[in-house]
């Protein structure tokens, strides 16, 4: 850490903010973010900033840096902020609508000063406590960088007939379903492969047609996710760019980050000081957690046929998890239980299976540690 005369010494736009020690960002500092910056803000000097001026102030700033985290709160509240005073002319429905100037920002002072409840300051208040990333800098423990494999999954019916409009009815009825794969298997699926192909039998003893249902891989993808963690292992999601930034700013500043990657994501363990020199109390090998689940379409329907035709077209997958979901993890697998992260939300198609197996597997490269804080994280392998 700096001593207090160097960080009196130093520029304010040089110092690292970890080791800020300013008050948090408010309503109020609107104010006096304005004025500072009023010439950067305001490209065209016409005395309004508006969203596109907003938009190329950011590009210039780093993410994380004050001046951008209070650009983004005025750019998020501009058409509340800019009505706050009658200072455009025009018929009153279409004033005020070129952008944020001085009296607007005076307006939105007087408002935090002497309405501290108002909606628009708690909101503003809120947005930017959201963002505080100096609290971040000092809390964080782990940065991860979550990358979910995910395969869109096309559910048709075949039939065995020259009538060229059934196929196209068939491919229009064709029902397209997500799940999330493992990437071992992901690796090993291609786009058009057919991964179950069954004829119906039921189909003839129902209405005497012969047709089979087929599952096949219509479209892959890989979406990231960022987060932090703290000491009590709450994961907080973050921005790409605020998650590179706060990666760089932690390296500048001396910390070390020790990466490790398992279950298809990065996990950047922070930490004050090398492997070498930690206060670790404890070892033990690193698990990897895995299960292979047959799953099927679930179509609501009251049509029994369907169902059955819906069973018709089960498969597997092999997933990693982390230890937790493996525990929990029982002969069923709900639909709730493909959110691996809870940053996955409602993202995911129904899909219903039935768990087929479950293993462990050791990772040579890396194993598990305790620290003498109680903290667990997962660090590469010693050698030698």
């Amino acid at each position: 850490m700096l001593s207090e005369a160097e960080r009196v010494e130093r520029p304010a736009t040089l110092q690292p903010l970890l080791d800020l020690r300013s008050e948090r960002l408010s309503a109020s500092s609107l104010k006096l973010f304005y004025e500072a910056n009023k010439v950067a803000l305001d490209a065209d000097s016409n005395g309004y900033v508006d969203k596109e001026e907003l938009v190329k102030f950011k590009a210039q700033r780093n993410p994380i840096s004050q001046e951008y985290r209070l650009a983004e709160s005025l750019s998020e509240k501009l058409p509340e902020i800019q009505a706050l005073s009658r200072d455009e002319g025009g018929f009153l429905v279409f004033s005020d609508t070129k952008g944020v100037s001085a009296k607007d920002i005076d307006a939105l002072d007087a408002r935090a000063q002497y309405s501290p409840t108002d909606k628009l300051t708690t909101s503003i208040n809120d947005s930017l406590a959201s963002r505080d990333y100096e609290d971040v800098l000092r809390k964080a423990q782990e940065l991860t960088e979550e990358r979910l494999h995910l395969v869109d999954l096309k559910f048709k019916k075949h039939s065995f007939s020259l009538d060229p409009f059934k196929h196209l009815g068939n491919e229009l009825k064709a029902e397209h379903k997500t799940t999330l794969v493992g990437e071992r298997q992901f690796g090993k699926y291609e786009v058009g492969q057919t991964l179950s192909n069954k004829v119906d039998g039921f189909g003839i003893l129902f209405n005497g047609t012969l047709d089979s249902y087929s599952v096949s891989v219509s479209n892959k993808r890989v979406e990231t996710t960022h987060y932090w963690t703290d000491a009590k292992k709450n994961m907080h999601p973050i921005s790409p760019p605020v998650y590179e930034a706060i990666r760089d700013e932690l390296q500048r500043h001396g910390r070390s980050l020790i990466a490790t990657h398992y279950a298809g994501s990065t996990h950047n363990y922070i930490s004050d000081r090398p492997i070498s020199e930690m206060n670790i109390v404890s070892r033990e090998p690193h698990q990897r957690f895995f299960v292979d689940v047959e799953i099927r379409n679930s179509s609501l329907s009251l049509d029994l046929t369907k169902h059955i035709r819906n069973a018709s077209t089960k498969h597997r997958i092999e997933l990693e998890v982390p230890q937790k979901l493996y525990e929990d993890a029982k002969n069923i697998w709900d639909p709730k239980l493909n959110a691996m992260s809870f940053l996955l939300g409602g993202r995911l198609s129904s899909m219903h299976g039935e768990v087929k197996r479950k293993w462990t597997e050791v990772d040579p490269d890396y194993e598990k540690v305790v620290n003498s804080n109680g903290y667990s994280f997962v660090i590469p392998k010693r050698t030698g």
